[in-house]
């Protein structure tokens, strides 16, 4: 599992070379989708903050993106909130240089580090999205239903998406709809699946015969 080896990737600085080809193999799948007929759908990867901070990042981004063929705007890059903040000035100008190439960006993790509202709403960004550390302890915990309607209110106030990460339960759905929230992951809807599985997916999706379970605010 990632949270066994990407320290380890970090620390030894091999998780720029494993983030390049996560990178790769990405744009290559979502651009066999969108080949396939899924014009809509769009990809979001997570680049380290090692992988950050890499002067050649833009470099290596544009040449992945143009190689594979993906739609433009349909790529989203998430970098977590510490990664941001660690240096914004070259983090504004980096995100505006992806934001050219037709390149969404998020904050990952967001409500775990220590952000700057000021520096905040100088970056490019599309969407926030509030960690699984945060919403799991929704709707029950009284400080994390603070903090979630709290970030909610900053994304409805600044134009901003927000993704609700580890969602497990429809108790933590339906809060999160509740708060304006209409993009969540987790195993509530599915766990992680293979490539070749989601192709299934994605064909009886075609013929209305999937349906991810649905937060009753949403039905």
């Amino acid at each position: 599992m990632p949270g066994e080896f990407i320290q380890v990737a970090e620390d030894t600085g091999v998780i720029d070379a494993i983030g390049r080809w996560v990178l790769t193999i990405a744009c290559r799948q979502l651009a066999q989708w969108q080949r396939d007929g899924h014009e809509s759908l769009s990809m979001k990867v997570n680049l380290s903050p090692l992988q950050f901070r890499q002067p050649t990042l833009v470099h290596d981004v544009t040449r992945i993106l143009m190689g594979s063929g993906v739609r433009r705007g349909t790529l989203e890059i998430e970098i977590t909130e510490s990664a941001a903040m660690n240096d914004p000035d070259r983090s504004e100008r980096v995100l505006r240089e992806m934001l050219d190439l037709g390149i969404r960006v998020s904050l990952d993790d967001f409500g775990t580090g220590h952000s700057s509202l000021a520096q905040l709403s100088r970056f490019p960004i599309h969407g926030l999205k509030l960690d699984r550390s945060l919403v799991c302890g929704l709707p029950g915990d009284h400080k994390n239903v603070v903090i979630a309607s709290s970030v909610a209110s900053l994304c409805r106030n600044l134009g901003l998406d927000l993704v609700g990460e580890g969602v497990e339960t429809a108790a933590q759905a339906e809060f999160l709809v509740a708060q304006g929230c209409r993009e969540m992951q987790g195993f509530y809807f599915s766990p992680a699946v293979p490539a070749e599985t989601l192709d299934g997916m994605l064909a009886e999706r075609e013929h209305a015969a999937w349906r991810l379970p649905q937060p009753a605010a949403l039905q």
